[in-house]
């Protein structure tokens, strides 16, 4: 029996063709969607000896009040948009443990702090998960992105998503 070799060269050029082809086409189809835990929120507009409500828990943050909506506002960290794409949605995603209705208004600025949209959204589910779309033209790679909701008693918000 005789043994047929073959150069090393022959083996590992084919395969070297097809990674950089597999990679090339991972990268085409890569959709970003980006996390952002609610742990980040922060009491809006709480200053001095007040008493701050928003408890933050390894799920999001937790309107503590019984009673009373408090305001939230939270941070957006996103990836850049993929090339071509003229569009992207938000999703704000938490709980209404005891009923009640929390409303979150998404603004988009540019660098200079000029603002350049505004999405209103609002839900009364026990689950919510409220969409805010953006075009490019509103919310482009360069604009800064924040989330303001007023958060019922005992209101959840576990976490924004962005994708695109």
């Amino acid at each position: 029996m005789k043994l047929i070799t073959l150069p090393l060269r022959h083996l590992i050029l084919p395969a070297l063709v097809s990674a950089v082809a597999l990679l090339g086409i991972a990268q085409q189809s890569r959709a970003a969607n980006t996390n952002n835990i609610g742990t980040a929120c922060v009491e809006f507009g709480t200053t001095g000896s007040a008493a701050r409500t928003l408890a933050p828990f390894i799920q999001g943050v937790r309107n503590t009040s019984l009673q009373v909506p408090i305001e939230v506002s939270c941070p957006v960290v996103r990836e850049s948009l993929t090339p071509g794409l003229s569009s992207f949605s938000m999703f704000i995603d938490g709980d209404l443990q005891n009923g009640g209705t929390v409303s979150c208004t998404v603004s988009s600025f540019d660098i200079f702090g000029a603002l350049k949209a505004q999405k209103f959204v609002q839900s009364n589910a026990l689950r919510f998960d409220m969409q805010a779309f953006f075009t490019i033209q509103e919310a482009s790679d360069l604009n800064y992105i924040g989330v303001r909701c007023t958060l019922p008693p005992n209101g959840v918000i576990r976490g924004i998503s962005v994708n695109h």
